[in-house]
C-alpha cells in the first residue's frame, strides 16, 4: 500500500537528494564496458577489446592478445591498436564510421601481428556511451585462413585466365604479378627467366603498384644478367624452391640492397617456375614492410609456378615449330633444285 507524504515546502529537494543517494549506495553505477560481465569477458574465445578513440587500449581479454601474437595480456595493453594497422589512416578512418553509425557488424579488418605477419579478423565493433567521452567495444574472430584460401582461390583463377588468354609469355606475365601483388598485398613484382646458353637470369616482366615508385630497383633489375645462386632470384634458380627474405636490408645475398633501400622496399619472396625438376624461371615480389615467411603462401606459389612453367614450355615448343617451319618454307623458295617433301607412302606432300 501506497500513501501520499506531505512534506514543508523547503523540504522536498533534500529529500529527493537523500533518496537518490541512498539509491546509489544500494544499486551502484553498472559499468559500461567489459568490467559489465567479466567472467563472459575473461571465457570469451574470441578476441574482445575495450579502446579509447585514440586506440588506447583500456582492456583486452587474453583471447585477443595471443590473436595478436603476444602470450601475456599485459604486454598488449602497453600497446596501442593503431601499432597494428598497415596505414596511417586506417585508424581514424574506422574511429570516423564508428561515430557516425554507433554500431558496425560483421566488418572484415586486417590488423599487423607482433611478428609482421597479417592477420584478418570478422569484428563486431559498438560505440560506448560515457559522460567524459565515448569509448569503443569490440569483439574480433580470427578469419585469417579463409581470407587466405579466397585469395588463393583468386589468384589461381587469375592465372588461369591469364594463361588462356595470351598468346605469348609476354602478355601472360604482366596480369600474373598483378594479381599476385593485388590479391596479396604485394607492391612490385617481377619475372625472370633462364638463359640456358648464356647460363644467367633475364629480366623479362615486371608490375608495380601505380602509387610506387620503384623506377631506379626496376631499372637496375632490367638491365642485370643474373648468375645462379646470386640474389632472390639466383639462389631460387639454384635450389628450384622458393625463398623468402624478411628484409632485403639486412640480407649477405642481395646486391640491389641500395637500390631496394631507395625505395623503402625491405620483405622480399621469389619462386620457380618450373616443369618437372627443370627451373625455366623466377618470379620475385617485393613488399615495403618487413614481412616474415608465410608458407602456406609459398606453397600456393609453387602450384602457381608450375602452371606458368607449362606455359613457358609450350610457347616455346610453339615458337621452336613456326622457326623449323619459316626454315623450311625459306629453303624451298631459294633452293635452285626441284624439292618434293613426300610421306611414307610416297606422295607429295
Amino acid at each position: 500500500m501506497f500513501m501520499d507524504v506531505a512534506c514543508p515546502t523547503s523540504e522536498p529537494r533534500t529529500l529527493r537528494l537523500a533518496v537518490e543517494d541512498h539509491r546509489r549506495d544500494v544499486f551502484p553505477p553498472v559499468p559500461s564496458g567489459p568490467e559489465r560481465y567479466p567472467t563472459l569477458f575473461e571465457r570469451d574465445p574470441a578476441g574482445v577489446i575495450h579502446i579509447a578513440p585514440d586506440g588506447t587500449i583500456l582492456n583486452c581479454n587474453d583471447s585477443l592478445a595471443r590473436l595478436f601474437g603476444f602470450a601475456k595480456r599485459s604486454e598488449f595493453l602497453a600497446h596501442a591498436l593503431p601499432e597494428f594497422c598497415f596505414a596511417a589512416d586506417e585508424w581514424p578512418a574506422l574511429v570516423h564510421r564508428v561515430h557516425q553509425q554507433r554500431h558496425l557488424v560483421s566488418q572484415e579488418l586486417r590488423f599487423r601481428r607482433t611478428d609482421g605477419r597479417p592477420i584478418w579478423t570478422l569484428a563486431n565493433v559498438l560505440l560506448l556511451p560515457d559522460d567524459t567521452a565515448p569509448t569503443i567495444l569490440a569483439t574480433l574472430i580470427d578469419i585469417t585462413e579463409r581470407k587466405r584460401n579466397e585469395c588463393y582461390l583468386a589468384v589461381e583463377h587469375d592465372t588461369a585466365q591469364a594463361l588462356t588468354g595470351s598468346d605469348s609469355v609476354a602478355d601472360a606475365i604482366p596480369p600474373i604479378l598483378r594479381s599476385i601483388c593485388e590479391t596479396l598485398d604485394w607492391v612490385h613484382g617481377a619475372f625472370w627467366e633462364v638463359d640456358p646458353q648464356a647460363a644467367v637470369l633475364r629480366h623479362r616482366g615486371e608490375w608495380h603498384r601505380p602509387t610506387v615508385d620503384v623506377s631506379q630497383f626496376a631499372a637496375v633489375s632490367r638491365s642485370w644478367l643474373c648468375p645462379r645462386g646470386v640474389g632472390l632470384p639466383g639462389r631460387v634458380w639454384e635450389q628450384g624452391l622458393p625463398a623468402w627474405i624478411p628484409d632485403v636490408l639486412h640480407d649477405d645475398n642481395f646486391p640491389r640492397a641500395p637500390f631496394a633501400a631507395a625505395h623503402g622496399l625491405h620483405g622480399a619472396f621469389g619462386f620457380p617456375v618450373m616443369l618437372g625438376q627443370e627451373v625455366l624461371g623466377v618470379m620475385e615480389f617485393f613488399s615495403p614492410e618487413v614481412r616474415q615467411p608465410d608458407e602456406p603462401l609459398l606453397r600456393l606459389l609453387t602450384t602457381v609456378g608450375s602452371q606458368v612453367g607449362q606455359f613457358v614450355e609450350r610457347k616455346r615448343t610453339e615458337e621452336s615449330l613456326r622457326q623449323q617451319c619459316e626454315f623450311a618454307e625459306s629453303l624451298i623458295e631459294t633452293a635452285p633444285a626441284i624439292i618434293l617433301l613426300l610421306d611414307p607412302v610416297g606422295r607429295i606432300v
